[in-house]
């Protein structure tokens, strides 16, 4: 059986077991493509007519992001933010319970767990701006 067929057969056995937690089909199936529509197409799709929005919208707002040459400014160290979003993306789905999509940003994505220190993004012309900011403002377009 080749990968293709694997991961594919995967993928149709964990989309019930998705269903039953309340996960959208976009935290199974990566980046690619499915009835023609792209990752972020599906969760804007998933944003206005799926059974968590608010959920969608955070995945959404740090999605968007994913092939940008940002990079996070945590606890004194740079980070890529390719390689930040999937830690992100899995402290989202073990930290969120229900909250709107807003104060969820504002509970968490302003200072550090362990430090308490502001977490910042900074631009490839060298500009820094608060995470919590940039989240919110690009929120306040799809809300």
């Amino acid at each position: 059986m080749n990968t293709r067929m694997k991961s594919t057969r995967l993928f149709v056995l964990a989309l019930p077991l998705a269903g039953l937690l309340g996960w959208g089909i976009w935290c199974l199936e990566g980046t690619g493509t499915l009835g023609g529509l792209t990752r972020p197409e599906r969760l804007l799709e998933e944003i206005r007519h799926g059974v968590r929005p608010e959920f969608a919208k955070l995945l959404f707002v740090t999605e968007r992001y994913r092939d940008s040459d940002l990079k996070v400014i945590l606890d004194g160290s740079m980070y890529n933010i390719k390689s930040s979003l999937a830690r992100a993306q899995g402290y989202l789905q073990r930290n969120y319970r229900g909250e709107a999509a807003e104060d969820w940003i504002n509970m968490h994505l302003y200072r550090s767990p362990l430090r308490g220190e502001i977490i910042y993004l900074r631009f490839s012309d060298g500009r820094e701006r608060p995470l919590r900011d940039v989240l919110l403002e690009d929120l306040g377009t799809i809300s």
